[in-house]
């Protein structure tokens, strides 16, 4: 299949909106989640100027080229193409990571002191598994929130409270826990993981192309 270069999203995703909450979908995690959550094949990842990433959602690995990873988390949607199966690609030294910390550092980066969309803080939410913050951007707090949420189930606005962190700081870790699978949430279900694609308008402008219509179309699905 050949790489599909993504349209173009309006806006300055790098700048973090006043708002509590944002869009996924906007950066690179979305494509991530899209990929991982639905078991595709080997996805190759590319930028003109930061590199690659070869995930393989099977085996939750991956492996990288990318530099900057923090750069390259922030960039919109429209700066990546994607392949899958890609033939015999072998990236960097070859050494493959575990997906886990990637998602977590796309969340993270993403996040700029928010959380995902349809979270708040009086969510209520318990770790189920530590993140290994040695290998993903971390603050201070995060080994802290990490320590109280594994203990028993606490809202993200009472941790805030009884650490005494901030709001922002423990937006980016619920995002990065979550996206990451660290967290799970206990005030309501889980969300399904999305199997099926709905139906796409008729027509659909090269601006206003969801993520879901453009994985709709990398993945052949009509």
């Amino acid at each position: 299949m050949n790489p599909l270069h993504f349209q173009s999203h309006s806006g300055n995703v790098s700048s973090p909106s006043a708002e509590k909450t944002f869009d996924p979908g906007l950066y690179f995690i979305g494509l991530l989640r899209c990929a991982t959550n639905r078991q595709l094949p080997t996805t190759l990842f590319s930028h003109n100027t930061l590199g690659e990433i070869l995930v393989e959602p099977a085996e939750q690995r991956y492996a990288s080229t990318v530099q900057n990873l923090k750069e390259w988390c922030l960039r919109p949607t429209s700066e990546f193409r994607i392949k899958l199966n890609p033939e015999q690609v072998a990236l960097g030294d070859g050494k493959k990571q575990m997906l886990e910390d990637l998602l977590w550092s796309a969340a993270f980066y993403a996040a700029q002191g928010r959380m995902l969309d349809g979270c708040t803080k009086y969510d209520v939410v318990l770790l189920t598994h530590w993140p290994n913050l040695s290998r993903v951007p971390s603050t201070p707090d995060c080994m802290r929130l990490s320590a109280l949420l594994s203990r028993r189930p606490h809202a993200i606005d009472e941790s805030c409270k009884l650490l005494d962190v901030s709001e922002s700081e423990a937006y980016s870790f619920y995002s990065a826990a979550m996206c990451s699978g660290a967290l799970k949430l206990i005030n309501r279900p889980p969300a399904p993981v999305e199997t099926e694609v709905p139906p796409e308008p008729t027509h659909v402008s090269h601006q206003s192309l969801t993520l879901r219509s453009l994985w709709r179309r990398l993945t052949g699905k009509h």
